[in-house]
């Protein structure tokens, strides 16, 4: 498993790379997306579904993927990104948007992915929201219908943002579709055996873990 790392994640406040002019900071996301631009997780002809899950809340994995969506987006990657924490949804908040269809609507058979999709002029790439729910669920047909349908989608990388492993089963049952898992750990703040669980939680269901970032807090 390769380890990515990137420094001086931001919170919520200032998630985005456009309100950021730290070089360094920057950089290291440039890093972190040509790395994952080498991975071969998939047919070319077909979008590459990455999931990121972190062991507890407060990781920085919803700053990692839209920081990744955006720096991929720089660098004419067709990027999707998915928000799929149905408990603590954010992206509504972080990119000043709303959407009549939801990730939810999928699941509840309500619309297909593509009528989720949302697209605006401010944003390099598109995405998909989701709305507060704790009763969402995962049956293994709605599971097989999201990745065909994805897999149908025109984009190169699809993202989905998932909620912490310590609070939700959904991350889980969301890998049986995706071609890999991209961990995200803060420093000093996930233990080495929370962290050492859900990599092996992940091994012994056969899903594949193509790294791990590690992120750090924000000294200023």
């Amino acid at each position: 498993m390769g380890l990515f790392k990137w420094g001086k994640d931001r919170p919520v406040k200032n998630a985005s790379l456009g309100q950021i002019q730290d070089t360094a900071y920057r950089e290291s996301y440039r890093r972190l997306c040509y790395n994952i631009l080498t991975l071969s997780m998939a047919e070319a002809k077909r979008p590459k579904v990455l999931l990121l899950n972190g062991p507890k809340a407060g990781q920085g994995t919803t700053t990692a993927a839209l920081n990744m969506a955006e720096t991929l987006s720089a660098l004419h990657q067709r990027v999707l990104l998915i928000e799929a924490d149905c408990r603590k949804p954010q992206l509504e908040k972080r990119l000043h948007c709303s959407s009549e269809k939801s990730f939810n609507a999928f699941f509840d058979r309500q619309a297909d992915i593509s009528q989720c999709i949302e697209r605006r002029v401010s944003h390099p790439f598109d995405f998909i929201l989701a709305k507060p729910s704790d009763a969402l669920q995962f049956p293994q047909d709605a599971l097989m219908r999201f990745k065909r349908e994805l897999s149908e989608l025109p984009y190169d990388w699809i993202l989905i943002d998932t909620p912490p492993a310590d609070q939700s089963a959904d991350a889980l049952a969301l890998s049986q579709i995706v071609d890999g898992v991209l961990l995200v750990v803060r420093k000093l703040d996930a233990t080495r055996q929370a962290t050492r669980s859900l990599l092996a939680n992940y091994q012994q269901n056969h899903v594949s873990v193509v790294g791990s970032v590690l992120t750090f807090d924000n000294p200023y």
